[in-house]
């Protein structure tokens, strides 16, 4: 059996730990702001923290909840916390559809969200988003589209590419689903969408036949917290509830205490996020650009987001390439293989700034040496 993507991080995270030999662009998400979160917790112990480890959480510390509300103006009826953003889309995948069921998911894609489909039994149907923009192609999808369609599966901002699907596409995904003749839903994975926030609400507030979900995982960093959640209308909230008592039984109400906190608070480690990502946006730009000169990368870094999905010259699988890097450089990518899209590779650009520029320049010389240049 191939490895998953997951399997194959998670091994080669366990591998590299502790290593500062090593040149690793790998992680997907924000550097934990560590110190902004331990500065939360003592500051707010004693007036809120006590409190709130107080309340019942059977579906959700209520705490959590209506902090959720206010940042996101979804209606609390509609909200149902999950232990991060995996955990989330495999409760509404788990709640919505049954063995045979007919799906759409995007390509290239997230591998859980492929693999948590197969896993329930359901028949899939992939819409591809194409290079470089990666943008929906609505006319695929109206095709895609029929009556016995249960799910259309999305990423906004996507992963890999960081593309923004905007309201106006929003909308017109939301009428072909209506359309289908079936009652469709469309579920949009939002881990990255807070770096558009601002520009856009959930998914889940501009339709009922959206549902998102979200965490404070890759935008922020806070991984560590487990908290996710689902932005649904009632029907589904209420189907994720039965799911989500056989798999997750209840929550840590000290996870989900000290989440709420953070979520009235999420305007500073969005801030503390932004100044990362910024800084390192352009490092990425000024370091890569020999490669972009010469033809070797694809200049599609997105405007938004933390992750970079170039494609390499002359690559019809970064498999091998990779593994140069890896073995010769002690440099680490994700290839695009783990994405249904094999000619690519994932950088990630949200680390400590001047370590992502010294792993960024080390990439940088392998990949030229790598190409004789």
């Amino acid at each position: 059996m191939a490895e998953n993507y997951l399997t194959w991080f998670k091994n080669l995270e366990c591998e590299l730990a502790g290593r500062d030999d090593c040149y690793q662009l790998l992680s997907s998400n924000v550097d934990e702001p560590l110190e902004l979160l331990h500065g939360h917790i003592n500051k707010y112990y004693n007036d809120i923290l006590k409190a709130r480890l107080a309340e019942p959480n059977s579906w959700g510390l209520p705490s959590l909840i209506d902090s959720l509300s206010f940042r996101y103006g979804i209606s609390p009826k509609k909200i149902l916390p999950a232990a991060g953003t995996t955990n989330a889309l495999y409760l509404v995948m788990l709640a919505l559809l049954g063995r045979g069921d007919r799906v759409i998911i995007e390509l290239p894609v997230y591998e859980p969200l492929v693999t948590t489909a197969r896993h329930i039994g359901t028949q899939i149907s992939f819409l591809r988003r194409t290079a470089p923009d990666y943008r929906i192609d609505m006319d695929e999808l109206a095709k895609l589209l029929t009556p016995q369609t249960k799910l259309v599966v999305l990423t906004n901002l996507h992963n890999p590419s960081g593309a923004f699907i905007r309201d106006g596409e929003l909308g017109q995904i939301s009428q072909l689903a209506r359309k289908s003749g079936g009652d469709t839903l469309v579920m949009v994975d939002e881990i990255y969408h807070d770096f558009a926030i601002g520009i856009q609400p959930p998914a889940a507030g501009l339709d009922d036949n959206f549902v998102s979900v979200a965490s404070l995982t890759k935008v922020y960093g806070l991984g560590l917290l487990r908290c996710g959640w689902i932005f649904a209308r009632p029907d589904v909230i209420d189907k994720a509830r039965v799911c989500s008592l056989i798999v997750n039984g209840i929550g840590s109400r000290l996870l989900e205490a000290i989440s709420s906190i953070v979520i009235e608070h999420l305007d500073e480690y969005l801030a503390h996020s932004r100044q990362i990502v910024g800084q390192n946006r352009m490092i990425l730009w000024d370091t890569i650009e020999p490669l972009l000169k010469e033809g070797i990368l694809t200049p599609n870094i997105p405007e938004n987001g933390c992750i970079y999905f170039p494609h390499v010259l002359g690559k019809a699988d970064t498999s091998s390439f990779v593994q140069d890097l890896a073995e010769k450089y002690r440099v680490y990518v994700v290839p695009g293989k783990f994405f249904g899209e094999p000619e690519g590779i994932r950088i990630g650009f949200g680390g400590e700034p001047r370590q992502f520029e010294k792993s960024l320049g080390k990439f940088v010389e392998a990949t030229s040496g790598l190409f004789g240049k």
